[in-house]
């Protein structure tokens, strides 16, 4: 786990907190800090798709500033995932 990692894991602990408050239910699986880039979910062929993206992604390496967090649903069914941001928090410097 990377010094990020540790940041990514209080600000999901901080999170779940003020969630919990609010009265939704907690998750108790672990958290895994993660960044969708693309979902194969509802594409035809998608084992052959999802081959190709890790193929092209091999060896890439990206570094960006992150200036907010969104809170998104995923809605699925009735072909691929939609996604409707349900809170956004910006971050400060």
């Amino acid at each position: 786990m990377c010094s990020s990692d540790l940041g990514l894991q209080a600000l999901a602990a901080a999170t779940s907190d003020v969630l919990a408050e609010a009265g939704w239910a907690r998750d108790d699986r672990p958290f895994n800090p993660h960044l969708t880039l693309a979902r194969t979910d509802g594409v035809r062929g998608a084992a052959r798709v999802g081959r190709r993206l890790v193929q092209a992604a091999h060896g890439v390496e990206e570094w960006f500033e992150v200036d907010r967090l969104v809170l998104f649903e995923s809605r699925t069914g009735d072909g691929p995932a939609r996604y409707v941001p349900l809170h956004e928090a910006p971050l400060r410097p």
